[in-house]
């Protein structure tokens, strides 16, 4: 058998479950969050138990109820389904396809920030579209679980292999479909998956992809909160170097750890910056404009929006 085929026939039906995103996307935040996102070249993605909706991650059981799945593999992980991932291993960092929106302003800071979507598309992270409706989500997983690519030569006769990819078809659907009174946000999110717990200790291997969990402080909380870095690494096209050496789990944290430490950024894909109203709106277009020259991000407009709230 060809492993390789094998594979690239597994990531093929695993990119099938992604959303197409060419756009440009937008990220409001604070002046202090804009400062470190172009100074750092980092976006931060939060762990989902943190975030401002409650019910993030936990609605697909009232989608599976409702599904007759015609794929077995699918069929079978609904049928036992008790939440299908670990959402302590999801970190979101959230957009919206809304430019210089007053509510999203007032919600999460005043400064929107425009990215090139396609170039936030970088494994192991991913982008994904936000449903808000049980029947958008039913109608995503089954055009996903009927997928072509679920019968390639190789693949078809893999059953182990397609149970997995029916897990993650579960756990996309999960982190895809958001609480319906947020409809409004039009969300696109970028999630990183990282393992706080390790199930399988003996293959610390498997999990050195994952990006290493860092903690900030919640003066809203006051507790660490766990979040994970996303940045573009210079030569990111070329192949990642092979860690012979992690035998352990601990072992293989630190290591990761060291390599994000040693990786050099590249400049993140921002498109555009609008500044949100309220005061000395002069000073601060100044101020950024210097940051982002400073910084290397050259070309970058930053406007004033013209909504008229005081």
């Amino acid at each position: 058998m060809d492993k390789r085929l094998l594979v690239e026939q597994f990531d093929t039906l695993i990119k099938s479950f992604d959303d197409e995103v060419d756009e440009i996307i937008y990220h409001y935040t604070s002046a202090r969050g804009l400062q470190e996102i172009i100074e750092k070249s980092e976006l931060h993605l939060s762990n989902v138990a943190f975030l401002n909706d409650k019910t993030e991650c936990d609605l697909l059981h009232q989608v599976l109820e409702n599904v007759e799945f015609t794929n077995l593999h699918v069929k079978g992980y609904a049928s036992n389904y008790s939440g299908a991932f670990s959402k302590d291993s999801t970190h979101i960092i959230s957009f919206t396809t809304k430019r210089d929106s007053l509510e999203q302003y007032l919600a999460y800071g005043r400064y929107c920030v425009g990215f090139k979507s396609k170039n936030l598309i970088k494994f192991p992270f991913r982008l994904s579209k936000c449903l808000y409706l049980p029947e958008s989500v039913k109608t995503w997983l089954v055009k996903k679980e009927k997928d072509p690519n679920w019968n390639g030569s190789l693949l078809k006769d893999k059953k182990d292999w397609k149970d997995y990819a029916a897990y993650i078809l579960l756990a996309t659907a999960g982190r895809k479909f958001k609480n319906k009174h947020f409809e409004n946000e039009n969300e696109v999110r970028l999630i990183g998956i990282s393992s706080p717990k390790i199930i399988y200790e003996n293959s610390p291997q498997m999990y050195e992809k994952q990006p290493p969990i860092h903690y900030r402080w919640s003066p809203r909380y006051e507790i660490p909160i766990p979040y994970v870095k996303f940045f573009i690494e210079e030569n990111s096209t070329l192949q990642e170097d092979k860690d012979t050496g992690s035998n352990t789990i601990q072992e293989m944290k630190r290591k990761r750890l060291l390599r994000e430490q040693e990786k050099t950024r590249e400049l993140l894909p921002i498109a555009e910056i609008i500044l949100g109203p309220g005061q000395h709106e002069v000073e601060a277009k100044s101020a950024f404009e210097i940051l982002l020259n400073d910084k290397g991000y050259k070309g970058v407009v930053v406007t004033l929006s013209d909504i008229p709230y005081r």
